[in-house]
This record gives C-alpha cells, sequence and structure tokens, in this order.
C-alpha cells in the first residue's frame, strides 16, 4: 500500500490507508459474529481463527511474532495456513538484516502471495460459508 501511494499521490498514505482498513476489518469482523452460528467449540475456534486473521492480514505492521496467535487457534481447526504462515513469516526478518530497519516489499508479498494463495485454496475446497447458519 505505501508503493501505492506514493505512486498515486507521491507520499506515504498509510494513515488513509490504516483508517480504511480498520473499517474493512471491524465489517468483516462484526459480519463473522453476526451471520456466524457458533454453536460448537469447532466453529468457534474457526470463526476466531478468521476473525485473527483478517485483522493480521489487513494491519499496516505486523511483526512476525503477531502469526503466533493464528498458528495457535489452528490448531483447534482444520485450517492449516497459519502453519505456511509461520514457515513463510521468515522472509519479514530481512528486514532485520541490517542494524538499520530496512523492509523488502518484494520479500513482504512473497510471504503474503504464499500465505493468501494457501488460503483461498483452503477455503475453496473446505466451503466453511456455505451454509452460515448451520
Amino acid at each position: 500500500l505505501r508503493w501505492i501511494g506514493f505512486q498515486i499521490v507521491g507520499w506515504n498514505m498509510i494513515a488513509t490507508f490504516g483508517k480504511i482498513l480498520a473499517l474493512l476489518v471491524f465489517l468483516c469482523v462484526l459480519a463473522l459474529a453476526f451471520f456466524r452460528s457458533n454453536e460448537s467449540s469447532s466453529r468457534l475456534f474457526t470463526t476466531m481463527l478468521f476473525a485473527v486473521s483478517i485483522y493480521l492480514l489487513f494491519a499496516t505492521t505486523v511483526h512476525p511474532w503477531y502469526v503466533a496467535t493464528p498458528l495457535l487457534l489452528s490448531l483447534f481447526t482444520s485450517y492449516r495456513f497459519p502453519i505456511i504462515w509461520s514457515c513463510a513469516v521468515f522472509l519479514s526478518y530481512s528486514a532485520y538484516r541490517t542494524p538499520h530497519f530496512e523492509e523488502s516489499m518484494g520479500w513482504i508479498a512473497l510471504e503474503y502471495f504464499i500465505v493468501i494463495g494457501y488460503g483461498i485454496y483452503e477455503l475453496s475446497t473446505k466451503k466453511p460459508f456455505q451454509k452460515l447458519t448451520s
């Protein structure tokens, strides 16, 4: 998003994007809370996993150790994309390779491409939202 801001207006628009992304997260989590029936602990853990994952995927700052929460929640669900994420998160550590924090957008993009790609694969094969109320 930082790159998009620089291309469109010539400066970092993270303050604007942050507000928009926060609203999107709020609406997504609200939809999960109201439209997903969590009558079993398995479904509740799955909903919690989706909520935390949505939050992290739309956050403007995600430190590598933040992935521990979805990883823990995934142990109680059939979803394994957080395990892939916990392996791919090491690409984020490339930012700490020098004494001066220097983020490589290529590595970050690769990490998110892998995680989102595998997440879409899992969602398409498991269809968790096929019946929202059952």
